[in-house]
């Protein structure tokens, strides 16, 4: 009101005075600082708007990569770290994949509802198992001969001290029924083996493995799970090493060759030396025959299709001995194409990676110019951190100080942002890229027109990408239920209470807490007329449970869905499950939100999931 009267006082030309001039500017000053203040709010909801889009495109992106090369998924991704009843790094199947709040934060640390913010906590699950690959066309590069195999997922983690190591084997061998007597014991196939599981022919050979005899050293994969009773428990085992020795006369003569499985747990030694083990899980046991690894540029036995090369241990480009394209091997699914299985585990899942494939011809420097997922990307040395610290490069405890990587999809090749264009090239000695850290856009050298690369970098935000996948085949246990049973490849259910009209749940451990499956089972329905008929039912999709039951375990209840195909009254009994497959892959994003506001540093998570399933199998 007082503004208006002045503006009517100027407007009639009267005079003002000092005071009142002062109180307008006051009253003007304090509209505009009331109207600034609304401001910084409707900018931070502006990004963090942009930042959720962002993070939808990236899962997105991440779940049309696996769609588009489903031969290559692995079997399962795991959470992996130390247990302490064991005394070694292994699958931690109890953890909950929704729960990534640092352990070590003290509760109440955060004001009342922050409690809700995810972690960064995503490396919990990053043990990669079973990876796929059919073994490529040989190619000729600056390291010599080989097929080349850039890993789906990187930079990994090689640590033997983390039990974390590279592991490359061929497909799963056929199992064979352990005969009463092992004088009738016959393996006719080095694709076959026999396990005993629980010392059943009264012999003391419980776990044991048979192969057949040769005259030469073989090295193979075992995974499988084993019951100890000092507390009672599970031990799930993934990709044991074990080593068997040249054949006697007298193995061969007897036509099989026997070596005990090796106690995993310190101090070591066999397993069936352990006095609390009480026997391998049936059916939870997978042998395949193992890739050895040769020195990067040492010759390749002309014979030995099974053999591999590492040309960057961190970011996983491997290379497999030319004579295993084309080679066919024996598996427990009949012959088929010589296929490596990978085991590894990711280095860290905040070093974001893109496939970009740079333009066919580059007639412009900005012609090979391509744009990354993310802006504002970190820069070693430049780039202050959210803890005020200088960022040290992508992983520098690893031998990777580096801003940015890009690895050539065909070659292998790695590359720096320091790289210069090799000799032999018409720009060699010039860079091989030129970054914007800003705007996230990488340019390639003319060099390199129509190469597709894997780019590897950080950005602001502390933005990470995790994949997440349901295991591939569920085997059943058969042991009771309990805090360590079934293993993580497994399921459960009470065959007994199952056909009494108990309980009609197939429980899981929580880690594939969410994760969808396809379930082949059998029921049995009232008919009008009273008769109860058989079902067969195969391949229906079941999410599994967020919470868990009585026994600590997540499930899938099977009956409800039965139940909405009937009307109510109708007289229904699951009788059997005879397979579980998951058939799920997901994406997880999550950030810091940016700004210096309450809510600043605090972190946010997009989720997508899809059903895909790995091709051929």
């Amino acid at each position: 009101m007082k503004l208006m009267r002045l503006l009517q006082r100027l407007k009639s030309r009267e005079g003002i005075s000092l005071v009142e001039v002062l109180v307008a500017i006051a009253i003007f000053v304090g509209g505009i600082l009331a109207v600034m203040r609304m401001f910084p709010g409707g900018f931070m909801a502006v990004k963090h708007s942009q930042n959720v889009t962002l993070a939808d495109r990236l899962a997105q992106a991440e779940l049309e990569r696996w769609r588009n090369r489903p031969a290559n998924l692995p079997s399962g991704i795991l959470p992996w770290g130390y247990d302490p009843n064991t005394g070694t790094y292994t699958v931690l199947a109890d953890t909950d994949p929704e729960d990534l709040r640092d352990p070590t934060e003290p509760p109440g640390h955060w004001p009342d509802g922050f409690n809700m913010y995810y972690y960064t906590d995503v490396n919990k699950f990053r043990r990669v198992h079973g990876e796929v690959t059919k073994i490529p066309v040989p190619l000729s590069m600056d390291w010599g001969y080989g097929c080349v195999y850039v890993l789906g997922f990187s930079p990994i983690l090689v640590d033997p001290a983390q039990n974390s190591t590279l592991t490359v084997y061929g497909g799963p061998m056929k199992r064979l029924t352990l005969p009463r007597s092992l004088a009738d014991l016959e393996i006719s196939s080095s694709r076959e083996y026999v396990i005993d599981y629980d010392d059943s022919d009264g012999d003391r050979e419980a776990a044991v493995i048979y192969v057949s005899p040769a005259a030469y050293l073989r090295n193979y994969v075992l995974t499988y799970s084993y019951w100890v009773d000092a507390p009672p428990r599970l031990v799930s085992v993934v990709s044991q090493a074990i080593e068997i020795a040249i054949a006697t006369q007298a193995e061969i003569d007897q036509g099989y060759q026997g070596v005990y499985i090796p106690d995993p747990e310190p101090p070591g030694g066999l397993l069936k030396d352990n006095t609390s083990f009480i026997g391998v899980d049936r059916g939870s046991d997978s042998l395949h025959r193992a890739f050895s690894e040769l020195a990067l540029g040492a010759a390749w036995g002309p014979n030995n299709p099974y053999q591999y090369q590492v040309a960057s241990p961190t970011v996983g480009v491997l290379l497999f001995n030319p004579a295993g394209y084309g080679y066919e091997e024996l598996t427990a699914r009949g012959k088929e194409p010589l296929t490596a299985y990978i085991d590894y585990t990711v280095l860290d899942w905040h070093i974001i990676s893109d496939e970009r494939k740079v333009a066919d011809v580059i007639q412009h420097p900005a012609d090979g110019a391509v744009k990354l997922s993310l802006r504002f990307l970190k820069e070693a040395g430049v780039t202050v951190e959210h803890n005020g610290d200088t960022y040290a490069g992508l992983a520098p405890s690893y031998n990777l100080p580096n801003s940015i990587l890009a690895v050539d999809m065909e070659t292998g090749e790695v590359y720096d942002e320091t790289s210069t264009v090799p000799a032999g090239l018409p720009t060699a000695g010039a860079p091989v890229m030129a970054v914007d850290y800003k705007e996230g856009i990488v340019t390639f050298n003319v060099a390199y027109a129509a190469h597709t690369f894997r780019i590897y970098y950080r950005a602001e935000g502390d933005w990470a990408l995790q994949t997440f996948k349901a295991y591939d085949v569920y085997g059943r246990s058969y042991g009771a239920p309990s805090s360590t049973s079934p293993g993580y490849g497994q399921y459960y259910y009470d065959s007994a209470a199952l056909n009494s009209g108990g309980d009609y749940r197939v429980y899981f451990r929580l880690c594939h807490a969410g994760s969808t499956v396809a379930v082949d089972y059998k029921y049995v329905a009232s008919e009008p007329g009273g008769s109860m008929v058989e079902h067969t039912v195969y391949g229906d999709l079941c999410q599994v449970s967020m919470d868990t039951g009585n026994l600590g375990l997540c499930y899938i209840d099977l009956l409800p869905k039965i139940e909405r195909l009937y009307p109510a009254g109708t007289a229904l009994a699951v009788k059997e499950v005879s397979k579980v497959r998951g058939v799920s892959v997901g994406a997880r994003v999550i950030w810091r939100e940016s700004g210096t506001g309450l809510r600043a540093g605090k972190w946010r998570h997009k989720e997508l999931q899809t059903c895909l399933v790995r091709a051929g199998s």
